[in-house]
């Protein structure tokens, strides 16, 4: 009886164990075997209702599965904006960098330029500036020169980019 007992407990535990290490696959074992434009209406999705967290998981399994398909470039552009919106500026930067690399004669490079700028100018804003009264002068100016060159440089090489204006007013 006392066997049984135990034998149930380790069974038991075996089933808990086991539900919960299946429950703990990761955001991207879930597209793993999907194609590309699954994956690319899935990352759009994410993006309509904000759930930033998983629209990055997807435009970079997009990125990593399909490297020269037919929306890599456009997905690595998603995945700026998303690294923007979920509050990683450092992240969205390296995206930014890593696009104007990869595609220097893109038509959407000006955006790249802009989101590096917008990164840049707004991590200065984080949540406890909001609330709390600072001195403009006392803050490190780094961050607004990096974002003041950037956006310089998005005036001079597109002129006549649809961010150009906004741009010139946070310059």
């Amino acid at each position: 009886m006392k066997s049984v007992k135990l034998f149930n407990k380790h069974l038991i535990c075996l089933l808990v164990l086991s539900l919960t290490l299946a429950s703990c696959s990761s955001k991207e074992d879930e597209f793993a075997n999907s194609g590309e434009d699954i994956l690319w209406r899935e990352g759009l999705r994410s993006m309509d209702v904000s759930n930033w967290a998983r629209a990055i998981a997807i435009m970079q399994q997009i990125e990593a599965q399909f490297p020269f398909g037919q929306f890599a470039a456009q997905s690595q552009l998603e995945l700026i904006f998303a690294y923007y919106r979920n509050s990683e500026p450092e992240a969205a930067r390296a995206a930014a960098d890593r696009f104007i690399r990869l595609y220097p004669d893109h038509a959407n490079l000006d955006y790249a330029y802009y989101m590096r700028g917008m990164a840049y100018y707004s991590e200065d804003a984080r949540i406890l500036a909001r609330y709390m009264p600072t001195d403009p002068s006392k803050r490190d100016p780094g961050k607004a020169r990096e974002s003041f060159s950037d956006f310089s440089q998005l005036i001079s090489r597109f002129p006549n980019s649809p961010y150009a204006p906004d741009a010139r007013a946070r310059m």
